[in-house]
């Protein structure tokens, strides 16, 4: 079976959305069980649709291929192509995100939020540096205030200063 490039980075958005689904529970403790209403509910509900979607174009797109050879021709014809630069992107982001989730709990939404929007952000070519910084800070407070007053969501906001002895 040819498996195209779509084909491949669905099985990867399917991988990454399977571990998002696993480590949400720790890193969101409000006492709730997942899915049940409480701060885990909305990235459940948001991680659960994208791993259902994704899992549906995949499986639409593996019938396509292996009903006839003309459509496995026209998969390859329309395929997505993926160069090494685009690669290395995904796996810098995914990788940036992946220390945001063990940074959160201990540095707090407020610090870990604002340090990696800004630091995607710089890496991704914005050109000034104080728009950078106002933006990055208007973006994560505002995110903060609708969590916490808007869908009622306790999340930890500053940094955890307690394993300092303190």
């Amino acid at each position: 079976m040819n498996t195209t490039n779509r084909n491949k980075v669905s099985i990867a958005v399917l991988l990454l959305c399977g571990s998002a689904l696993w480590i949400i529970p720790s890193q969101i403790e409000d006492g709730e069980t997942s899915f049940a209403a409480g701060a885990a509910l909305l990235p459940d509900v948001a991680v659960s649709l994208i791993l259902f979607l994704t899992l549906l174009e995949l499986i639409h797109s593996l019938v396509k291929t292996a009903r006839s050879v003309a459509g496995r021709e026209q998969a390859l014809a329309n395929d997505v192509p993926l160069k090494n630069a685009q690669v290395l992107a995904v796996v810098f982001v995914t990788g940036a995100m992946s220390i945001y989730a063990f940074v959160l709990p201990v540095a707090g939404y407020l610090l870990s939020s604002t340090l990696l929007l800004g630091f995607l952000m710089l890496c991704t070519g914005a050109p000034r540096s104080r728009q950078v910084i106002a933006v990055t800070f208007a973006i994560v407070l505002i995110l903060y205030l609708g969590m916490k007053f808007g869908f009622g969501v306790n999340i930890k906001a500053l940094p955890d200063l307690a394993f300092l002895g303190g």
